[in-house]
């Protein structure tokens, strides 16, 4: 994970709160290593 993309997971999880992201479709795709579709 580039420092960018580290940034970028930081300000969306913040900005939707902590249960949102855990429950988010970019914190999925990241976590099954598709990185395409999270930061696509």
């Amino acid at each position: 994970m580039t420092q960018n993309e580290f940034d970028a997971f930081v300000s969306v999880a913040y900005n939707a709160g902590t249960t949102a992201f855990q429950n988010s479709k970019m914190a999925k795709a990241f976590n099954e290593n598709d990185r395409h579709t999270c930061l696509g």
